[in-house]
């Protein structure tokens, strides 16, 4: 027996202009940046070594609420 997904969309779903236009907007007025750890991984530090340079200001970064990228770099 198939049990149905209650999040899968079907082919014929439609969505209202101004719904598209909301969360178009939403996603563009995130924080965009990379996190310290895929800095390390792009100048070949270690992670601890790029908050050595964020806390001395060598890296600038602006802290982003939990659940996106961890700082903006």
């Amino acid at each position: 027996m198939k049990i149905q997904d209650p999040h899968r969309l079907h082919k014929e779903a439609r969505y209202e202009k101004a719904e598209v236009d909301r969360l178009v907007y939403a996603k563009q007025s995130l924080p965009t940046g990379m996190s310290p750890n895929d800095v390390a991984k792009k100048l070949g530090l270690s992670v601890q070594s790029v908050y050595k340079y964020i806390q001395d200001g060598s890296i600038k970064a602006k802290a982003v609420p939990y659940g996106m990228k961890e700082s903006r770099m």
